[in-house]
């Protein structure tokens, strides 16, 4: 090997033994000075306050509310109307929610006044259901028929309607009592209603 490349060796072992053997520098330690009392020993009240700010978002609301109510229309929309609209809401919640639906199917839904409509309902927790979903009626009837002030009025139902369901023959048995000639026709083919 020549010498060259000796040298450089060993120069950089000697560089690597150098740098190892440097010890690191560490900052001396202060001492912590501690307090004998609390420093926010008394409560100062700030300038800015979150309950006064929501108080005051409140109030601004609530006028607000007062002043939008005035302004708003009120058209004359009609039972019809009313019930169509129900029945395209129950479409919707029959897809969004199948519980909500089976509760608020058996809800009647009427127009008492120009600005009132009249719930009937079956038990409380059909109300919670239609509660949670009242929204999307209320919002949905009142831009169709440009009335914006409506009132809701829940009248609760003793003894809920029951669905009852009919068989083939007693489909069949009531056809008979409007039609006679339907019996003498079962008697000659025999019909299968099973």
């Amino acid at each position: 090997m020549p010498p060259n490349k000796i040298d450089e060796k060993k120069e950089q072992s000697t560089i690597v033994v150098e740098k190892s053997s440097v010890a690191p520098i560490i900052p001396p330690i202060e001492k912590i000075l501690k307090t004998k009392t609390p420093i926010a020993s008394g409560k100062v009240q700030s300038q800015f306050s979150i309950q006064n700010l929501f108080s005051e978002k409140n109030n601004i609301e609530e006028n607000n509310a007062i002043e939008h109510s005035e302004k708003l229309p009120r058209n004359h929309f009609s039972e019809t109307d009313l019930q169509t609209e129900w029945l395209v809401f129950l479409k919707k919640i029959q897809e969004l929610d199948t519980v909500a639906y089976n509760a608020i199917n058996l809800f009647k839904i009427s127009k008492i006044g120009e600005d009132d409509l009249e719930i009937l309902f079956s038990s409380e927790s059909a109300k919670e259901e239609f509660e949670k979903h009242k929204s999307l009626f209320i919002n949905s009837f009142k831009q169709k028929v440009h009335h914006f002030e409506l009132n809701i009025l829940y009248k609760k139902v003793e003894g809920s309607p029951k669905i009852e369901i009919i068989t083939n023959r007693q489909k069949f048995e009531k056809l008979v009592e409007i039609n006679p000639l339907l019996k003498d026709l079962n008697e000659i083919l025999n019909f299968d209603f099973s």
